[in-house]
């Protein structure tokens, strides 16, 4: 070959070598960008989303529950910060070690700790909720050992500082801050809101940060009430000596601001402590002043004789005979616990006669004193905005016989709740004007801006306003009412022990026995005793009702609860600076 051709062959060799090169650099890319292709464009969302998993958890953001106040701001409910133990059990070294340390100090069995740590889970709490000094001695111990896998965080726990007071009305939360009953359980919405999911980054160690985006606002309230916890105090105190003077297993009482309907205190004794609630009995948790229904015996004659007023049945003059204790209607006998001839209006209530009052209301029209019932808010929740509010029962007036008709009234066949009853006679103490009872008066937001009424996206899911008051008696029957009532607590009345010093006192007394479902009749053995009355008299600025149930020592409202009315209204009256007129 000449070196013509030699250097030919050269040249073509050196070119396939220079294209092969550039195929396979051109093939090369083209491999590694068809790679980024599938691997950016065609599963790039899958493998953000895989990577995203591998760096980022999603954490359950549970918020600080919003206080409960009362009016004057004193806190009845709030969430204090506490510890809460985990483990990641695949990152635990030694769990026996750790089990046999921390069992003493998590107040646990070691081999219930122990099945813990070793659960084939990735998440495991301890214990929750823990007291700052627990927290700390298993944080020393962490150190001490150097343990990996076991940390802390913070939680907040519901306190009630006040621990025994009004518990029945705030009721309580579980541990994963979850209203279970009262307020708490009522406005789990508001207090807690809504649990929100965020994202956290996942750090070495399994800790958890929190995501740069940090962790979003959780818009929550808290409540203010119109209960006053040093009125409450009173009533509580008040209510609980009452009761265990008369052998009583439980009493209630309420005290009701006259020209407002706000109430100042709600008290159900026994009690409970709300931060042990697991420590007490379900019966202990339930505001019975609220929920329960009974029958109000004497205390309902004051509305009867209003009606049969209202209506002009009867006349302020009128004296009716009183039968000397003993009066037939239908196949039944009404009776008093005296006899007793003519008797006046004034009398009638001031002896608490069950004859006269039944003649009087048999004079009112059924379907007019049903109306009447009504309008007093009997037969309808109060709308407190409290859970299970009880409606009470009264029979439609289309059913009634006219034993029904005479016994209802003076206050039997009829179920009230407490709740109802005291905001019924504050209708004669506001010169006969209805006034809706209150218990919230207010949201709080963290602003702490007061909400009458919480809207959310223009919907209103919470509303703490005002209601409308309406007339139901007229002035002239109201004064009368009032008067009679005055009479209850003067001498010769059955309501003396309710007097104080200095103020005029409109009460009435009642006694009423306890239905039995199981014989299907009233037994002559237990007994209901109350005392409802406002004062001062002819300017009501608190309204009181006391109910104590099956006392042992006597069963009349005058010598059980009206003494109890006596020492809340004192007491009371004091703490508000309302004195005696000179």
């Amino acid at each position: 070959m000449n070196p013509q051709d030699q250097n030919n062959l050269s040249g073509y060799n050196f070119n396939i070598r220079r294209i092969s090169v550039m195929v396979l650099f051109v093939v090369g890319f083209c491999l590694v960008l068809g790679r980024a292709f599938y691997l950016q464009i065609y599963r790039g969302e899958e493998l953000r989303q895989k990577a995203t998993r591998q760096h980022e958890i999603r954490q359950e953001l549970e918020p600080q529950r919003k206080p409960i106040y009362d009016r004057n701001e004193a806190i009845l409910a709030s969430s204090i910060e506490a510890k809460s133990i985990y483990v990641f059990p695949a990152q635990l070294q030694n769990p026996q070690q750790m089990a046999r340390y921390l069992a003493p100090i998590l107040h646990l069995q070691q081999k219930d700790l122990l099945q813990k740590m070793q659960a084939k889970r990735s998440f495991v709490w301890l214990k929750r909720q823990v007291s700052t000094v627990v927290a700390n001695r298993v944080d020393q111990l962490i150190k001490t050992y150097k343990w990996t896998g076991i940390q802390s965080v913070s939680e907040y726990r519901r306190y009630y500082p006040q621990q025994n007071l009004a518990a029945a009305v705030l009721g309580f939360t579980g541990i994963d801050s979850k209203g279970l009953e009262g307020l708490e359980y009522k406005y789990q919405h508001l207090l807690q809101g809504k649990k929100l999911m965020y994202m956290a980054e996942k750090a070495g160690k399994g800790r958890v940060l929190p995501s740069p985006e940090g962790i979003p606002n959780i818009q929550n309230f808290g409540l203010v009430l119109t209960m006053d916890h040093v009125i409450q105090y009173f009533t509580e105190n008040a209510l609980r000596k009452g009761i265990q003077k008369a052998k009583s297993p439980q009493g209630m009482a309420l005290v009701m601001e006259s020209n407002t309907g706000n109430i100042l205190a709600i008290a159900n004794i026994p009690g409970f402590d709300p931060n042990q609630f697991s420590r007490y009995p379900v019966a202990s948790f339930k505001n019975h002043a609220v929920s329960r229904g009974y029958e109000p015996g004497s205390t309902f004659k004051t509305l009867t004789l209003a009606i049969a007023l209202e209506e002009g049945l009867i006349s302020e003059e009128e004296v009716i005979f009183c039968e000397n204790g003993r009066f037939a209607v239908a196949d039944q006998w009404i009776q008093d616990t005296s006899p007793h001839g003519y008797l006046s209006l004034q009398e009638i209530i001031q002896k608490s006669s069950n004859i006269c009052a039944s003649k009087i209301g048999l004079q009112i029209l059924p379907s007019i004193f049903f109306q009447y019932i009504q309008e007093l808010g009997f037969g309808k929740k109060p709308n407190i905005g409290f859970p299970a509010e009880a409606t009470g029962k009264v029979l439609s007036a289309k059913n009634w016989t006219k034993v029904d008709h005479a016994w209802i009234s003076f206050g039997h066949g009829i179920l009230v709740s407490p709740l109802q009853m005291v905001t019924a006679i504050n209708t004669i103490a506001n010169e006969g004007v209805f006034i809706t009872p209150r218990l919230i008066s207010h949201g709080v937001d963290h602003q702490k801006k007061l909400h009458s009424q919480i809207k959310k996206e223009n919907e209103i899911i919470a509303d703490f306003s005002i209601k409308p008051p309406k007339r139901v008696f007229s002035k002239r029957v109201a004064k009368l009412l009032t008067e009679y009532m005055i009479a209850v607590t003067s001498v010769g009345g059955t309501g003396t022990n309710a007097k104080i010093e200095g103020f005029d006192v409109a009460g009435k007394t009642g006694t009423s026995e306890v239905f039995d479902p199981v014989t299907k009749k009233y037994s002559k053995n237990e007994h209901i005793a109350s005392f409802v009355g406002f004062l001062p008299a002819n300017n009501p600025k608190l309204t009181i009702l006391v109910v104590v149930e099956k006392p042992q020592t006597s069963a009349y409202g005058g010598v059980i609860a009206a003494p109890i009315f006596r020492e809340i209204a004192k007491y009371t009256l004091n703490y508000l600076k309302i004195f005696p007129d000179e």
